[in-house]
């Protein structure tokens, strides 16, 4: 403790003698420190922000960088002023440029900031561009399968209101979604019946340049049909001469029709046929010939074969 003592007496007793010239000898040694610190050379890698002009004729395949980084070189006076008022930006003017993927040099002359706060820029960066001409098509729209909320009932035919759009965007996007026709889901488990108008938005499936659709929505107006199981039983032909007996002689027909088609769906049309192949015993399928088969969802017959027995 005494040690301590000793020590502040002696430090009191140095500055209690020509205080003054002491003082102004210790503020002239910080002034000149300062002065010798803000006008040492100093750099500094700076993140600057990026405005590309693009001509119209052009989107971005991808999204380019929001600065780059530039050296900028000075003294610590002019980074302090710097800091304060030099708001640096970019502006590349990309008039002369054609679609495709590019290095784009950015040079000390692209970056705008005052020039009476003293610092310089030095050095280049490169910009990642990706382009692709704007472009535009119409595409079909239509419907790939659409789940019905009860398993009796058919989509007969439906209307698309528009049938068409136009699609805006990158062109070799749009060569991609114009390889087939843009398909809606509609829902219509709501107001079901025989006449169903649903309201679809159009989706554009997200590429790079980010394609859309001229027309947000489109309505379809299905036209639906109940589905009824038509039965009768019908005989049994041969196709080739009259040798043989078949057995069973006459089978159950089945088919799953729509409900308005029912007064088309006669037995006398339908015939069930079987082919002789040998001339002993032996089994054939049953072929079914029926002109309104292509009004049936499905048809099918109680057994797939019959025996053919010569006589």
């Amino acid at each position: 403790m005494s040690k301590l003592k000793y020590l502040l007496y002696f430090l009191l007793n140095i500055f209690k003698h020509n205080f003054k010239f002491k003082l102004i000898s210790l503020l002239t040694a910080f002034v000149l420190w300062l002065y010798v610190t803000l006008q040492t050379p100093y750099n500094r890698i700076i993140d600057v922000p990026v405005n590309v002009d693009l001509p119209d004729s052009f989107l971005f395949d991808e999204p380019p960088a929001n600065s780059v980084k530039i050296e900028f070189i000075g003294t610590l006076r002019d980074f302090f002023l710097f800091e304060k008022f030099g708001n640096p930006y970019i502006n590349l003017n990309l008039s002369a440029i054609t679609s495709g993927e590019h290095y784009v040099d950015v040079l000390p002359e692209n970056v705008i900031y005052p020039e009476w706060i003293g610092v310089k820029t030095q050095g280049k960066s490169l910009m990642k561009i990706s382009l692709q001409n704007l472009d535009s098509i119409y595409v079909p729209l239509g419907i790939e399968g659409t789940s019905l909320p009860r398993s009796n009932w058919r989509i007969v035919d439906y209307i698309i209101k528009p049938d068409f759009t136009w699609i805006i965007g990158g062109r070799e996007d749009l060569e991609l979604i114009g390889e087939k026709p843009l398909f809606l889901n509609p829902n219509i488990n709501e107001n079901f019946g025989f006449n169903v108008k649903c309201t679809v938005q159009i989706e554009v499936p997200l590429l790079p340049t980010q394609p859309f659709s001229r027309d947000s929505f489109a309505v379809i107006e299905f036209e639906m049909d109940s589905l009824i199981i038509f039965e009768t039983k019908l005989p049994v032909t041969l196709k080739a001469g009259s040798r043989f007996h078949v057995l069973p002689d006459s089978v159950k027909f089945f088919a799953l029709i729509s409900a308005s088609y029912a007064d088309k769906v006669q037995g006398e049309d339908i015939l069930l046929v079987a082919e002789p192949k040998r001339n002993d015993v032996h089994s054939s399928p049953i072929e079914i010939i029926w002109p309104f088969r292509e009004l049936a969802e499905t048809c099918w017959v109680e057994i797939p074969k019959v025996r053919l027995i010569p006589m």
